[in-house]
């Protein structure tokens, strides 16, 4: 249900993920240890990347047909939020402030 908010405001799209419109994504997980304030949370996703078109360059083909799935961390930031707002309101008022890259998940 989070990723869908996340995705229906906007707040993430796959092409600034993958390059690719289109994604399998496992899991979700807010990481709410790491959440230095009640207006910025932060999560991590896991990628599987299937079906994306070749590049020509066998080397970056191979990275991206991977079995293995690759993990990202992202943060949003609602500056309008406290410890009381819902989840759903803290996402429709939100921004991404970070997405990056962690790795392939072995």
């Amino acid at each position: 249900m989070k990723l869908k908010l996340i995705f229906e405001n906007g707040l993430l799209d796959p092409m600034q993920i993958i390059g690719f419109p289109h994604l399998v994504i496992s899991g979700i997980d807010e990481l709410s240890l790491l959440n230095p304030n009640s207006q910025t949370k932060r999560f991590s996703i896991i990628v599987f990347k299937h079906n994306i078109p070749t590049t020509g360059n066998d080397f970056i083909d191979r990275l991206n047909s991977s079995l293995n799935p690759d993990i990202y961390f992202f943060e949003i930031h609602n500056k309008k939020a406290d410890e009381n707002t819902s989840f759903d309101d803290f996402v429709k008022n939100a921004i991404l402030t970070y997405l990056g890259h962690g790795g392939i998940l072995l």
